[in-house]
């Protein structure tokens, strides 16, 4: 596993990267995309948080009304900058204040339409994407460096895969990359499915594959809704046995029944045997008092997760269906912190 750095910790598998950046000790920023792989001229989706860990509120100040810019530099043709979003904008010189309760977190959103600073769309390739913080500068940095986190993406035509009813093109690289180390497999006519559900059998099947774990002959049956007939019988007896999954009551475990992002996550990093992080909760929809809050916050804080951005507010929707497309991402996302 790599651990987390008070400096730069890496966000996204073999795809791409995030970096924590800790200007002091009480000040924390994230910059993530809604993806990592793109097709060409789909828009990029950046969310931006800066984390007050301190007891106290933070005020920053901005001599415009520019809070924030970002940068989008071309990584594999020798670090050229091809966007910055405030090339040719105007602010208001009119003293700004950004404030930040203790222990909360603050979020800014932007779109990228991969096109440069005249309007000419950018080819295929990896891009860095950096986003800071315009306030007070510190001597000797510039405001760049303050507050700055970055994330890399790559855009791309369509991926060559077995699977032709995949369209989301970080779907298509993450079933690729799976498929090519055997870890998952198609439908007979040839269709992966990438909207279909996953049941908790399913999922814990997925997650004991990338795990590359054995299966014993012979287990001892725990749950009477899971016979010793039924065809995930030892993989869901593994996992239990290693504490990766555990029941829903009454002595079930509902192996038919749809996984929740929030199982599936918890699941993985259970199996991954991750160390506990206690960070601030990024989620506006996870609660303390929900079983798997401390697993999923050290998936957020090792890179495994996201969570999608809404007016301002990170959701990591822990009750909503897990698709097996959904699923593909974050197998690849847990095999980088794996290996």
């Amino acid at each position: 596993m790599k651990k987390l750095s008070i400096v730069f910790i890496i966000f996204c598998m073999v795809f791409s990267f995030t970096s924590f950046v800790r200007a002091n000790d009480n000040i924390e920023v994230k910059v993530v995309t809604d993806k990592t792989y793109y097709l060409v001229g789909e828009p990029v989706k950046i969310t931006y948080t800066i984390t007050n860990n301190s007891d106290s509120p933070l005020r920053f100040t901005f001599n415009t009304t520019q809070m924030y810019d970002f940068s989008i530099v071309d990584y594999g043709y020798y670090g050229t900058l091809v966007y910055r979003w405030s090339k040719g904008k105007t602010f208001a010189q009119v003293i700004t204040y950004l404030e930040i309760p203790a222990h909360s977190s603050r979020n800014f959103t932007a779109v990228w339409n991969q096109k440069n600073n005249v309007g000419k769309a950018v080819s295929v390739g990896e891009y860095k994407v950096s986003f800071w913080l315009v306030s007070e500068e510190i001597p000797g940095k510039t405001k760049e460096t303050v507050y700055l986190a970055s994330t890399l993406v790559k855009i791309s035509s369509i991926v060559n895969i077995p699977f032709q009813d995949i369209a989301d093109p970080t779907v298509q690289y993450s079933v690729k990359f799976l498929y090519e180390k055997g870890l998952i497999k198609g439908y007979p006519d040839g269709t992966f499915k990438p909207e279909k559900y996953l049941t908790r059998t399913e999922g814990a099947v997925l997650i004991l594959r990338i795990m590359n774990i054995e299966l014993k002959d012979d287990y001892k049956q725990d749950f009477v809704d899971v016979p010793m007939d039924f065809w995930g019988f030892r993989w869901i007896e593994e996992a239990f046995s290693r504490g990766i999954v555990k029941g829903t009551g009454q002595g079930k475990f509902s192996p038919n029944s749809e996984i929740t992002r929030g199982e599936f996550v918890t699941m993985l990093v259970r199996a991954l045997a991750l160390s506990i992080v206690d960070g601030e909760n990024p989620f506006i929809d996870l609660n303390p008092s929900y079983f798997g809050y401390r697993e999923i916050i050290t998936a957020f804080y090792s890179g495994i997760i996201v969570g999608a951005s809404e007016n301002g507010k990170i959701y990591f929707k822990p009750l909503g269906v897990l698709t097996r497309g959904d699923a593909a991402i974050l197998m690849g996302k847990a095999i980088e912190v794996k290996e």
